[in-house]
């Protein structure tokens, strides 16, 4: 909505995710007396999302419909109530604060009012550039609140807060007076950071393990990774670096899965399990899992880097918003102790089928951005072969939404392509903190490609074993490691001018539909240019 060509949706209603007991274990309990109102826990969905309500009202915790604010931008100033608005455009993650809702952020020398991105009637952008970040929000009315942006996405954003009493900082209007509670830390747990554990019972399997409660299950007296051994943690792929490789105490990983626990500052957070991809045995839905192979289908990882991947390598249909490694009391005692990283994020621009003597050809485009606060090398394309790039599993992965059909693969890999033996720092690219690369790829080799539509997912990988300790650390940045995934539907339809030709089916994102553009974007397309007019893209 910050740029000029975003809209708010027109059908709006309330979440079901609300605040729940997952604040009430953060760390420490927090009550309030007099009107009892908890520490608070919010997903606020994107302001593009439809049938969800998105502007969030602090004094309440209610999320209010957007949709009046299209119509007038003084509406929420009128109604006295709305504060927070959350939206994820052009590859940047904003807080709009309505209603002359201000940011500001304690420092040594006093308070530091945050200065807008970005200024439109009746509200204000602060783009928010990593996670988590914490800051203090002064409502309209003199209120005062502590908030953390915990995690975000392209989708929504999770926001911890909680009114600060008026004799702890300025504004007034503080609701309730906070009172410390239990810790709620469990005894023989260890009582700071994350930490993973075993099962005291090595033959328990994952099936056993699931069907119990997560506090019956018997842990080993140490922890396997304990907090300590953790050097950092990328939260856009779940992946632990460690000071050194931590071997598993056991000789063999079942068949079945050995179940693993997370725990947080002493507290049980969820159930994983580690698995092989040599096993006969699906890793069960939902339960994340840390692949022990030795040999990988997917990007095997340096000893050092422990990765925890949903099962098969994503959730099923649905099962994303649940994602139990974001859990709100990991992140925190993951910043807690500094190792909190928000790594990167993909987005799958577009994807093009271009007809070609004997078959078809795949160009995509992706960009990627460095959410974090170190400077990170990045695979780069344009520096490496295509061969290579692809070989690092680099490709649109496309299956029809309407069937089981895939596309064919491509023939760009022959057996007899020989995978390098070291790594190259002429492959990467530096990626500074908060900035973003576009590359477009073309692969060539593809059989003919039916009409059908698509939903194509893209996953961007790091070189896996290659990156070894020694050699991810650099001055100027370190080489990132791991996977982050992106996807994109695609209409393949039949060419209306040459026969057995393809043509790639575009339609308006925004803004009105000027005649004329939408035929001249194509056919820039089919030559190899840019397009002059990008909002058909």
């Amino acid at each position: 909505m910050y740029s000029q060509a975003h809209t708010i949706p027109s059908t709006l209603a309330v979440p079901q995710q609300a605040a729940g007991s997952v604040i009430a274990q953060l760390c420490q309990v927090t009550q309030y007396r007099a009107i009892a109102l908890p520490l608070r826990q919010i997903r606020l969905p994107d302001l593009e999302t439809p049938g969800v309500n998105t502007v969030l009202d602090l004094a309440t915790g209610q999320l209010l419909a957007g949709e009046p604010m299209q119509r007038d931008p003084q509406h929420f100033a009128k109604l006295g109530k709305g504060d927070l608005v959350y939206e994820h455009a052009q590859n940047r993650h904003g807080l709009l604060c309505l209603r002359g809702t201000r940011l500001q952020r304690p420092t040594k020398g006093g308070l530091q009012v945050l200065t807008p991105d970005v200024t439109r009637e009746g509200f204000v952008v602060h783009f928010i550039e990593h996670i988590p970040t914490k800051f203090q929000a002064v409502t309209a009315e003199g209120r005062l609140y502590e908030i953390t942006v915990m995690s975000m996405d392209n989708q929504a954003c999770t926001l911890v807060y909680r009114p600060i009493p008026a004799d702890q900082g300025t504004g007034g209007g503080a609701l309730g007076e906070f009172v410390k509670g239990d810790s709620a830390v469990e005894a023989g747990i260890a009582p700071h950071g994350v930490n993973i554990y075993l099962l005291a019972d090595e033959n328990t399997d994952l099936k056993t393990a699931r069907a119990k409660p997560l506090a019956e299950l018997v842990l080993r007296p140490e922890p396997w990774i304990a907090a300590a051994d953790i050097e950092r943690y990328d939260l856009s792929t779940h992946a632990l670096y460690l000071k050194s490789p931590k071997p598993l105490p056991f000789e063999r990983v079942a068949l079945a899965g050995n179940p693993f626990v997370v725990t947080a500052d002493g507290q049980r957070c969820y159930l994983g399990s580690l698995w092989t991809n040599i096993s006969s045995y699906l890793p069960e839905p939902g339960t994340p899992v840390i692949d022990a192979s030795v040999v990988s289908f997917d990007t095997p990882l340096p000893p050092d880097v422990i990765r925890i991947q949903p099962p098969g390598g994503r959730w099923p249909p649905g099962a994303a918003a649940d994602d139990v490694r974001q859990d709100p009391r990991i992140v925190r005692a993951l910043a807690a102790n500094g190792q909190l990283h928000a790594g990167v994020e993909i987005h799958l621009d577009r994807v093009e089928v271009l007809p070609r003597d004997g078959g078809s050809s795949v160009r995509y485009t992706y960009t990627l951005h460095n959410k974090d606060t170190d400077n990170l090398y990045v695979l780069d394309p344009d520096k490496t072969a295509v061969k290579l790039f692809r070989f690092l599993g680099h490709a649109p992965f496309p299956r029809s939404t309407r069937g089981d059909g895939r596309f064919p693969g491509d023939a760009d890999l022959p057996g007899s392509f020989e995978p390098p033996g070291q790594l190259d720092m002429a492959w990467f690219s530096l990626l500074p903190s908060g900035t973003s690369m576009t590359r477009t790829v073309t692969l060539p080799a593809y059989a003919h490609i039916p009409p059908d539509r698509y939903l194509c997912s893209f996953r961007f990988n790091s070189p896996g074993r290659l990156a070894t300790k020694d050699k991810r650390e650099r001055t100027e940045g370190r080489i990132w490691v791991g996977q982050v995934e992106a996807s994109l539907t695609l209409d393949v339809e039949p060419g209306a001018s040459t026969a057995g030709g393809l043509e790639l089916r575009m339609a308006p994102l925004q803004g009105e539909v000027v005649p004329g553009v939408m035929e001249e974007c194509a056919q820039a397309l089919t030559e190899g240019r840019a397009p002059a007019d990008r909002r058909y893209l």
